[in-house]
């Protein structure tokens, strides 16, 4: 059999079937009295709010304004706002000054090991200190090296009380 005759005999088959197949078919459920009443008929809400959210809608908008307010509070910078009076940094300048003068006694009860690794800390300090001066007396209302001052003569006191705790 040649390869015509075959497709001349498919395409024979196939109009058979397309001219067997019924012109309608029967619907098991007609829905189309269902629609016409859903668009004819008058629509009463149990709920005194017609209101229905679309929380898809909903939760694209929100999304939406979570980040704006990220883009917003992550772009600005801190603002931190530190305020001293005179008699607050002079009681800070005495207990310092009496912090320093006590060093030698708190250090005599320490190691050798113990005594140069908290000189070295402090000299580290005051050279951090004297950065921290040097660039405020360029910027003095720079409230973050204001703040870094602060945590650096912090650490400067907390590292000198230490003296006392580390006696071996």
């Amino acid at each position: 059999m040649s390869k015509d005759v075959f497709d001349l005999e498919m395409d024979l088959k196939l109009k058979k079937a397309i001219e067997d197949l019924p012109d309608s078919i029967p619907l098991e459920k007609d829905l189309w009295d269902a629609i016409d009443k859903g668009i004819t008929e008058p629509k009463i809400h149990k709920n005194r709010f017609s209101f229905k959210p679309d929380w898809n809608q909903l939760a694209v908008a929100c999304s939406f304004l979570m980040a704006a307010f990220a883009l917003v509070f992550s772009t600005q910078k801190p603002v931190i706002i530190v305020q001293e009076s005179n008699t607050t940094q002079g009681n800070y300048q005495a207990i310092r000054t009496q912090l320093k003068e006590d060093l030698p006694q708190r250090l005599e009860h320490l190691s050798t090991e113990a005594k140069e690794t908290i000189l070295v800390n402090l000299q580290l300090i005051e050279i951090a200190l004297l950065e921290i001066e040097t660039a405020l007396s360029e910027d003095p209302g720079n409230n973050e090296l204001i703040a870094l001052l602060h945590k650096t003569l912090e650490k400067e006191r907390l590292l000198i009380e230490s003296a006392e705790k580390l006696r071996l």
